[in-house]
């Protein structure tokens, strides 16, 4: 909006004012203020509208200093703001316009007590005031008081329908609160109010995304853009949605698009690091974590992130400054928790085992509670998943399915048990294309074995139609498609029943490998609050054997199992040997995973850029005195 169009609008607010249309001259004001929040004349022209819309009955003043006050707010001397506003309603209680003045600079300077203290005044001096409980709702959703600040959304939609700020605050709380439908209703009323709504096209993404509707999200961010080209919050999250998607050459030009418009963001330089990690530019990946700590030291996802990349001296600057850090009394749990991890690398670093081994457990224990983990919710799980598919063998097999256009081969077993390393192989083949961990299978999948959705041929058949469509997307135009999501060894069952055209290659490794690695590493899914517990993730590993002996016993079709300890010992034949049950005709470059440039998002992705090496299967070994025999009970296998 250039200064040109602003004074066209500011001319327009005024004639629909004088023409008596105050809600259109409102949405007029709104408009400006949602691109420039510091225009004065839109201001004071919205103060104006709210004064001629309060009741006749309702006795406010207008003090003499409100155009001083506004001066002062227009040019960020908020704390000018906040004296002489103070002033200013002492001698006159019931100056609205003063109270609101007041609780937005309160709220600029990040006193929030003071804030709302202010906004409720002015919804008590003005109730049936939109625009008063709207800015109540923003300060209270500021403070995290998200369920008070949708009671003041509601109320200003009620008092009027067409505020489409209102409409886009309430599906922002509503988001945060998880409450997606009811977000993406409240979000489009306010584009349908307003259709050039950056604000609210961004804030739309972040619900479909949530919802896992990543196209509609990517052209809801990309609609934002359009509208506004510099917009840092849309480039920052269309960023994180291609990323995601392993889209990172596109990726990383969004946040560097963003890192343009603000070149200091800790936040976007992080998400940078983990687009280029991804793409293996691990150089950069370094540079970029590291340039995000120059500019906030405190930045706890960043050192985490770096952690990961180095190898560390006892005179490393950043062991110092995370020991600092752990310190601290105001860190937040998750903060704590991430923290942990990466100092447990450093300790590991650093050859002292015992300290690593510590930090590890504490932060293990923060996020099982942060996740609020409990072992029998797998155990439920499991038992549910033997039912269902004792359910599934009674409808028999007399249904016929169109023919597949790619077939998915499934590479699955324990989290951190060799899938990457399969896939990069499998992968390497120039008739497969590596998808990476899908999502398609599991929330159908757990539809039908919580029986949400009858368990019948129709349901079978969308599960089925759903999951090869999604799978034709991420193709890539190739006829085989790999599906490395590792815990789609729960639905094994399933897969057989609905996909039976499909390959399985189950990944086994040593228990001890397995269990150790999944205690170590910090996953940023929330799916695997098992493995942040030494006794959960070995009590988790019998639920996965006894499963996978059930399946054995059933009549599934087309399962290969791999040994991963085997495969890293005797290469060349044991993936001479996995090529062969794919059916492919075999092709040199599957024994160099390493040189695969496909995208990998996983925590072993360091590992599968190397050579492929033996005795990684070991590594639990040295922490093994601090472990008081958990894994003992693997010994005599």
């Amino acid at each position: 909006m250039t200064k040109l169009s602003i004074d066209r609008e500011l001319s327009k607010a005024k004639s629909l004012k004088k023409r008596g249309e105050i809600q259109k001259a409102q949405r007029v004001y709104q408009k400006i203020l949602s691109v420039f929040p510091s225009n004065n004349r839109a201001i004071q022209g919205l103060m104006d509208l709210d004064k001629a819309s309060v009741e006749p009955a309702t006795e406010v003043e207008t003090p003499p200093e409100i155009s001083l006050l506004f001066k002062f707010y227009e040019d960020h001397n908020y704390k000018a703001v906040i004296e002489l506003a103070s002033e200013v309603v002492k001698r006159k209680p019931k100056a609205f316009s003063a109270w609101q003045i007041l609780g937005v600079a309160s709220a600029q300077e990040g006193n929030l007590n003071v804030a709302i203290n202010a906004f409720e005044t002015a919804v008590a001096l003005c109730p049936n005031n939109a625009n008063a409980h709207n800015n109540l709702g923003n300060i209270l959703q500021t403070k995290g008081n998200l369920a008070e600040a949708i009671i003041s959304y509601q109320t200003a939609i009620k008092l009027d329908n067409s505020l489409h700020s209102a409409h886009n605050n309430l599906g922002n709380a509503l988001y945060l609160q998880g409450r997606l439908e009811e977000a993406e209703v409240a979000l489009n009323s306010a584009i349908s109010l307003e259709p050039d709504y950056s604000v609210a096209l961004n804030n739309l993404g972040n619900v479909l995304k949530a919802k896992g509707l990543d196209q509609k999200a990517e052209v809801s961010y990309r609609a934002a853009i359009n509208l506004k080209p510099n917009y840092f919050d849309a480039l920052n999250n269309l960023g994180n949605l291609l990323k995601d998607q392993g889209r990172l050459s596109s990726s990383v030009a969004a946040f560097e698009k963003a890192l343009s418009i603000r070149p200091k963001d800790a936040g976007v330089l992080n998400n940078l690091g983990i687009a280029l990690k991804d793409q293996n530019k691990l150089e950069q990946a370094i540079s970029a974590f590291s340039n995000s700590l120059m500019v906030d030291p405190e930045y706890v996802k960043a050192h985490r992130n770096l952690s990961r990349l180095i190898e560390y001296s006892e005179e490393s600057e950043q062991v110092l400054c995370v020991r600092d850090l752990l310190t601290k009394n105001n860190l937040s749990a998750n903060d704590k928790c991430e923290l942990h991890f990466a100092y447990a690398k450093m300790m590991e670093d650093l050859g002292n085992l015992r300290a690593a081994y510590e930090h590890l457990v504490q932060a293990g224990n923060i996020r099982k509670k942060l996740l609020g983990y409990d072992l029998d919710q797998d155990k439920k799980l499991f038992s549910q998943i033997k039912d269902a598919s004792l359910n599934l063998e009674k409808l028999g097999d007399k249904y016929l399915f169109d023919g597949v256009r790619n077939t998915p081969i499934f590479v699955l077993g324990m989290p951190r048990s060799g899938t990457t390393l399969v896939e990069q192989i499998i992968s390497s083949h120039s008739l497969v294309e590596g998808a990476g961990e899908l999502t398609f299978l599991d929330s159908a999948a757990r539809k039908l074995i919580s029986g949400e959705l009858p368990l019948d041929f129709r349901n079978l058949n969308k599960v089925r139609t759903q999951y090869l469509g999604g799978l034709a997307k991420v193709s890539n135009g190739k006829k085989f498609v790999t599906d490395k999501m590792p815990q789609n060894f729960r639905y094994i069952g399933l897969i057989s029943s609905v996909i039976p055209e499909a390959r399985i290659i189950h990944v086994k490794r040593k228990p001890e490998a397995t269990c150790w690695s999944n205690f170590k590493h910090y996953f940023s899914s929330n799916g695997l609050g098992y493995s942040y517990d030494l006794s959960d993730v070995v009590a988790y590993f019998h639920l996965y054997e006894d499963l996978m002996e059930f399946w054995e016993g059933r009549e599934t079709n087309n399962i290969y199992h791999l040994d991963y300890d085997l495969l890293t010992t005797d290469f060349e034949n044991e993936t001479t040997k996995l090529i062969k049950f794919l059916g492919l005709a075999w092709e040199e470059q599957c024994l160099s995973p390493h040189e695969n440039q496909r995208s990998v998002r996983t925590v072993s992705q360091q590992q599968v850029r190397k050579k492929v090496y033996k005795g990684s299967s070991n590594e639990w070994m040295k922490f093994e005195p601090f472990l008081n025999g958990i894994f003992d009970i693997f010994k005599h296998r």
